[in-house]
């Protein structure tokens, strides 16, 4: 018989019966993994926060039949300051939004799980909408380039294609979109490393923030052939 065992992420969850809960688990030697946890409702000796959406713990796994089966787990961190707070609670099931729509099953992806626990981390510290869309921001420019994709920034108009040719001066394709000359900046800030320079004060407005999260949105949902509909978890002010 197989054993492993790792931390992982809490990406999504569903109760059933009167005791159980299912899960999908980001782990990050093992990747996306569906679980089973067995009377984890009633049961006195294991923590259901453990097993909770967002929260990251330690998992002990055992092969059979084929199939993972979960045989023990242990909290390490509940994110609590995330959920503690509405606005950066939405961020954070983003987060989770995003991995449950792009992850395959059972394949490792390492460096995006450390992008994805990075996220967290910060998002706790994170306190205004602007910078929190600005973070989420960052995060789906750091995923196009941690899965080997770079949307282009040359060309001198004001149109953006998810197509990757970059910006170019009239509409070209049916996902291309206007946009305007700070939304290009934020872009452009974030190709060339510059994410610094965008947490100033009086970096670009929120409306210009969340007009690039939009263009990052359409690009993944065009090279990844899904559709993450941010909207669904954004309160107000997003329109993709």
């Amino acid at each position: 018989m197989i054993s492993i065992s790792g931390e992982g992420i809490v990406i999504n969850k569903w109760d059933y019966g009167e005791a159980d809960r299912a899960v999908d688990v980001f782990m990050r030697d093992y990747g996306k993994i569906t679980l089973g946890v067995r009377g984890v409702l009633k049961s006195r000796k294991r923590e259901t926060a453990a097993v909770d959406v967002m929260t990251r713990s330690e998992f002990t796994l055992y092969s059979k039949n084929e199939k993972w089966i979960l045989s023990d787990f242990t909290l390490i961190d509940s994110h609590r300051e995330i959920r503690e707070n509405p606005a950066n609670l939405e961020i954070g099931l983003c987060v989770l939004g995003i991995l449950n729509k792009i992850l395959p099953a059972k394949e490792k992806k390492e460096r995006l799980y450390d992008l994805s626990e990075k996220t967290l981390g910060a998002l706790k510290k994170t306190g205004t909408p602007r910078r929190n869309y600005l973070l989420l921001t960052y995060y789906l420019h750091s995923l196009i380039r941690t899965e080997g994709l770079q949307y282009g920034t040359s060309g001198q108009g004001l149109y953006f294609s998810p197509d990757g040719a970059g910006f170019t001066k009239r509409k070209t394709g049916t996902g291309s979109a206007p946009v305007s000359e700070k939304t290009r900046m934020i872009l452009e800030k974030l190709h060339d490393n510059k994410v610094g320079e965008l947490l100033d004060e009086e970096g670009p407005e929120t409306e210009h923030i969340l007009a690039a999260l939009a263009l990052l949105e359409k690009y993944i949902n065009y090279h990844f052939e899904i559709h993450l509909m941010l909207k669904n978890y954004l309160i107000g002010g997003y329109n993709d």
